[in-house]
């Protein structure tokens, strides 16, 4: 358009020309002149400006009568206008009547440097016109038959404006579904986690906009953030909210760098508006997805977790049952043995180690038939505070020799829960077993009682080595153990699950390495009364 611009400046003559154009809701006016020396202005002005502009009583004669061109409102009987409603004058100094119909006349006065005027209406396309304004110093430079011959050139460059919207929509239309189909490919690769998906469309996303070497994106989804290397927040912005069934869980955004855009630049186009829409309701989609998957894969894991458990504690308690009997025999005949006179030392010790082993035997045993639940419970209203101050006892030496500081934390009046107390030992003892292994350099173990709504919360808590997310998950099966061989049986965490929810508990388990764990347990209330 400047090109074609400067070559009409040269062979019109004229010193200057103004071109206006509309795009969507915007008004270009670009001003090219060659006194006093070679310029060019370009202006954008958005439809709510124009409008404020119109309608200002206090609007110079030349932008009203430019704006009442644009209207096609005009009277061709009027001398000053042509049937092509081009207006004409070569004085401008003369005052002039409008007739605006209805008897309303308006008169404008557009004495300026300028004495010769022609503003040259153009179609585009449907909708959208445009004006070409030459300006000349020197008076009736301009004959009719020229201004008929420059009606032409005008439409020549609503022809080639045309052209060129259509190239420039074209070609955005072509930025905007290689932007969809690139985000699809990133959705649509296998095992690509949502955090991969989130900042791959913020590095493709800026692709798609009108002013992509100025463009950054970033997406706010559950108050994170995801940004792509080089962004830039400004003034210049567009966004799209993120909503899974009306909620809304975050946003899309696109900035435009305020430093690289020229004065009215930086405004949007309708069709962007409705990519980065598109854009926020495929992510929704991805995340609704998402979750449903993992409730699902959840869902399952924990009907193989319960099938898995049903298997083993049938085979456990079928193992108890026949273990019982030889190791009573075992023990008790080792004991009889150990009573007979005139035994050596030797013989003794061999005894003992007989005895010990046995009663070891049989607590593994014991443990195998409170995780198969295959021991009957005696439920009675405990006061787990109680338990609590009874149990520690038997760790203080314990945790005064690997120099671990044992701290008690109970809430007082706290209510009595429906339990039986020899389980619930068990499960403290466990928990606390299991907390001292994790410090074996030392460390904090906490254990606190807690009012938790109409339940009651036992929590065991160290900042010891801690445990990786993976096995955090697989506390609970079986025979599951990251000791030694030899040094665990993998059973106390089964055995504390099976405990509590056998009682009707929850049990949670936060942790990481080097962190610490941390096992909260929660117990139902037996009654409203509280613990005195």
């Amino acid at each position: 358009m400047k090109d074609s611009a400067s070559l009409l400046l040269d062979f019109s003559g004229c010193e200057a020309i103004e071109l206006r154009t509309r795009q969507g809701d915007n008004y270009y006016r670009c001003g090219f002149g060659i006194l006093p020396k070679a310029s060019t202005k370009i202006e954008i002005i958005s439809a709510a400006q124009r409008e404020a502009m119109l309608a200002d009583s206090k609007i110079s004669d030349y932008e009203w009568l430019c704006g009442y061109i644009y209207s096609g409102q005009f009277d061709p009987s009027q001398y000053f206008f042509t049937r092509n409603g081009s207006y004409w004058t070569g004085d401008v100094s003369i005052p002039q009547k409008i007739n605006l119909g209805d008897d309303r006349v308006r008169e404008i006065s557009l004495d300026g440097d300028y004495k010769t005027l022609a503003i040259i209406p153009f179609v585009i396309d449907e909708g959208n016109f445009g004006l070409m304004i030459m300006k000349k110093l020197e008076r009736y430079y301009f004959t009719r038959q020229d201004i008929e011959f420059y009606e032409g050139v005008a439409q020549t460059f609503g022809v080639a404006a045309s052209c060129r919207r259509s190239q420039y929509a074209l070609r955005e239309r072509l930025k905007e579904l290689t932007c969809i189909y690139e985000i699809s490919r990133i959705v649509e690769k296998p095992d690509t986690s949502t955090d991969e998906i989130l900042q791959g469309i913020v590095r493709i996303l800026p692709s798609a906009m009108q002013h992509s070497e100025l463009a950054s994106a970033r997406i706010v989804l559950h108050g994170r953030e995801y940004v792509a290397e080089g962004f830039k927040e400004s003034e210049f912005r567009l966004a799209s909210d993120i909503a899974i069934k009306d909620e809304k869980i975050g946003m899309v955004e696109v900035f435009y760098s305020a430093e690289g855009l020229d004065e009215g630049e930086g405004l949007f186009l309708s069709e962007e508006r409705s990519l980065l829409d598109a854009v926020a309701k495929e992510i929704g989609s991805i995340v609704e997805t998402r979750r449903a998957d993992e409730q699902q894969a959840l869902l399952q894991e924990q009907l193989r977790h319960a099938d898995r458990l049903a298997t083993v504690g049938q085979f456990a308690a079928g193992i108890a049952h026949e273990l019982n009997d030889p190791l009573s025999r075992i023990l008790g005949f080792a004991q009889l043995a150990s009573k007979a006179d005139n035994l050596s030392q030797q013989v003794d010790e061999d005894l003992d180690r007989i005895i010990n082993a046995s009663l070891n035997a049989r607590n593994i045993v014991k443990k195998l038939l409170i995780f198969t639940r295959d021991v009957p419970q005696t439920i009675g209203d405990l006061d787990l505070n109680r338990v609590v101050a009874e149990e520690i006892l038997f760790f203080e030496s314990q945790c005064g020799r690997k120099g671990i500081e044992l701290v008690k934390d109970l809430a007082p009046n706290l209510p009595l829960i429906s339990a039986d107390p020899v389980q619930i030992k068990q499960v403290l003892v466990n928990l606390a077993v299991n907390a001292i292994h994790a410090m074996p350099n030392g460390g904090r173990l906490r254990m606190c009682t807690r009012r938790a709504r109409k339940r009651v919360a036992l929590v065991v808590e160290d900042n010891g080595e801690g445990m990786s997310e993976e096995v955090r998950k697989k506390i609970f099966i079986p025979f599951f153990t990251t000791k030694d061989v030899g040094k665990g049986t993998g059973l106390g965490m089964s055995v504390v699950h099976g405990i509590v929810m056998s009682h009707g508990g929850k049990i949670s388990v936060d942790s990481a390495p080097g962190e610490g764990t941390r096992v909260e347990v929660e117990f139902p209330q037996s009654h409203p009364k509280e613990a005195q």
